[in-house]
């Protein structure tokens, strides 16, 4: 009948629509599939690059960290061998400098013998302790590696020993005594310092005992906080009340002030059973600082 044919009809069409959607859901699940099956094709393919570049940046930087080591190893060599010949160069220059100061020394030595006037030759003697004062500290840096400083308290054993020597007098009993740190002392502070005891003790020697028979010349060097201490006293005889080394007729007291201000230090001048100087100064480095 015309009705079963319109009922099979429309069931037909049901189906062949229902067939096709089931086809677009089928269709529809598989690209979605394909397509992360591609997004993770392109994520693997992606890391593996990345993987990639970072072991070529570890190999990169591997070679040019050893290359790099190699240059600073061979920089370092080089900078030795340098340090070391000019080390061998300053110590040649310190040997030289002492040895034509011990020149001068000796031709002053030469003076001595022959010469009879009692104040000329007080006077080459003075001019010889200086200069032997300064050969001292040379030697001292010739003899050791480190040739930026020197062993202060080594230095000035030497330099009292070499000062009793000179003004030793079979009449009287004078002695010395030191007390002093292993304080490393660059040599442009050194110098003066080492000049500074020379004229000192040496005025001592010749004048504080005049009318004793014995007495004792002492030397104190040592650094409290940031400043250096250098105190000579002696029980002698003692310095008058209006005494000026400034305006001393001896050079040697003359020049302590100077070399006193070439330190940028103070120099006081006490008087209770002798005389004693003490002199106050900043390091060296310090003082650099401070007149920047």
């Amino acid at each position: 009948s015309l009705k079963q044919v319109s009922a099979d009809l429309k069931a037909n069409i049901a189906a062949a629509e229902f067939n096709d959607k089931a086809r677009e859901a089928k269709l529809s699940r598989t690209e979605r599939a394909a397509e992360q099956e591609r997004q993770q094709r392109i994520t693997t393919t992606i890391l593996l690059a990345a993987a990639v570049l970072i072991l070529l940046l570890v190999v990169v930087f591997y070679f040019q960290s050893r290359k790099n080591a190699k240059l600073i190893a061979k920089q370092r060599a080089e900078l030795a061998t340098s340090l070391a010949e000019k080390e061998v160069l300053l110590k040649e220059i310190h040997h030289r400098v002492k040895n034509n100061l011990q020149v001068v020394s000796n031709m002053l030595d030469l003076g001595t013998f022959t010469e009879t006037d009692p104040k000329l030759l007080a006077v080459l003697t003075e001019a010889k302790d200086r200069i032997k004062t300064m050969a001292l500290i040379h030697t001292n840096l010739y003899q050791h590696d480190d040739l930026s400083a020197i062993n202060f308290e080594g230095y000035l054993n030497d330099l009292l020993r070499g000062l009793a020597d000179t003004y030793f007098d079979r009449t009287k009993m004078i002695t010395w005594e030191l007390s002093a740190g292993e304080d490393l002392l660059d040599i442009d502070t050194a110098v003066p310092v080492g000049l500074i005891v020379n004229e000192l003790v040496s005025n001592a020697y010749k004048y504080a005992f005049k009318d004793k028979e014995e007495g004792v010349v002492k030397v104190e060097f040592k650094k409290e906080g940031d400043k250096f201490h250098l105190i000579v006293k002696d029980n002698g005889t003692g310095l008058p009340e209006d005494f000026d080394p400034a305006k001393s007729k001896s050079l040697g007291l003359r020049i302590v002030p100077i070399l006193v201000k070439q330190l940028e230090g103070e120099m006081n001048i006490f008087r209770d059973n002798g005389t004693q100087f003490h002199i106050t100064f900043k390091p060296l480095e310090q003082r650099k600082i401070e007149t920047r």
